[in-house]
């Protein structure tokens, strides 16, 4: 029983590697079976040995990502996490469904480490659409954009680009509003 419920965390967290990223149409699968392993010393809290297993897997792409994972999720050391993950972004084709994978998380990371214009060009790279507005320039002060669940949902009336919103007491001018991605993290973040 327990080897069938352990078989279970271990392909919902396989399945979901790449469910941040947009619209990826690779298969879902860690290809080196040392790499099952890293994750179940991840899941035990033993990240040196999946540290250990991650970086020394044959498999560049998955070994990669998942390293980054390690330090962005659980170890919170960003820097580390860009590093991995623009080591794996030299390894894939620009136009790969890979190439986008490994773009969003960069964006993630960007993000967390509050480089916003950067995370900013790479999702357009990727093509998070914009169904309404864009991202943010460098130039703008107070201008923000918004998850579509915060668009349609917090703020009680449906948001719209140019729109004035207050946040904490301060007033930001809406330029852009993220198509529905279906995952948290994305429809209910302010950018």
């Amino acid at each position: 029983m327990r080897r069938i419920a352990t078989l279970a965390v271990l392909s919902v967290l396989t399945a979901g590697i790449t469910s941040c990223a947009k619209k990826v149409t690779e298969d879902v699968y860690v290809s080196d079976p040392n790499l099952q392993a890293g994750l179940f010393a991840e899941l035990k809290g033993d990240y040196k040995k999946a540290e250990e297993v991650f970086r020394s897997s044959p498999d560049k792409y998955w070994g990669g990502l998942l390293l980054s994972d390690l330090y962005f999720y659980r170890l919170r050391d960003y820097d580390r996490a860009l590093k991995e993950v623009e080591r794996v972004e030299k390894t894939v084709g620009k136009k790969s469904p890979k190439a986008e994978n490994v773009l969003y998380r960069k964006g993630l990371i960007l993000q967390a480490m509050g480089r916003y214009p950067e995370a900013g060009k790479v999702f357009e790279y990727v093509a998070v659409n914009f169904p309404e507005g864009r991202y943010f320039e460098d130039t703008e002060d107070n201008a923000v954009n918004l998850g579509y669940k915060v668009a349609t949902k917090v703020f009680g009336r449906e948001i719209r680009t140019g729109d004035e919103i207050e946040i904490r007491g301060k007033k930001f001018r809406v330029v852009g509003i993220l198509e529905e991605i279906g995952n948290r993290q994305d429809d209910v973040s302010v950018y």
